[in-house]
């Protein structure tokens, strides 16, 4: 187990972590299954300010990205609910005595109408966070490729 910063140094021959090369940086990564906890935190804190850049980007999409899900469950909710108030009125003069075969047909008709709406509105919604999700993961993915190819060419500058 590394204990220690200078153990981890003396482990991985990098004298700071401030500038690492791709090489160095793979050979950190392999060795952080031996790297105690503290001191790992400890060896990220000093790695330049890309990867606060990174995290912080990555915060404010995971945050943007909630408030739409939650914006886009409300709204969701609320056209359902519409809907089956909609049909709860239609059941209700169901149960009314007094229709003809035609106006009980034309209500079940338009229950079923509804029903097939909802049921589209869902797959709708379905779809909406699935290309949500794909387009949120795509920026970080971006976000993380242009942190690293800026932080590797920081690099080999200094090589």
């Amino acid at each position: 187990m590394l204990a220690t910063i200078e153990s981890v140094k003396k482990e991985t021959k990098i004298n700071n972590f401030e500038n690492l090369s791709k090489e160095k940086m793979q050979e950190l990564v392999s060795k952080i299954p031996q790297i105690n906890k503290d001191v790992l935190i400890k060896i990220l804190e000093q790695i330049p300010a890309q990867i606060e850049f990174s995290r912080g980007i990555t915060d404010h999409l995971r945050s943007m990205h909630d408030s739409i899900l939650k914006e886009n469950s409300n709204s969701q909710n609320d056209i359902l609910e519409s809907y089956k108030k909609i049909i709860d009125i239609l059941g209700d003069k169901l149960k009314d005595n007094k229709l003809c075969k035609e106006d009980e047909q034309y209500i079940i008709e338009n229950i079923k109408y509804l029903l097939e709406k909802m049921g589209a509105k869902d797959s709708e919604n379905k779809n909406f966070l699935l290309d949500t999700i794909k387009t949120t993961g795509g920026i970080c993915l971006s976000v993380l490729l242009i942190g690293c190819s800026f932080f590797i060419g920081k690099s080999k500058q200094n090589l």
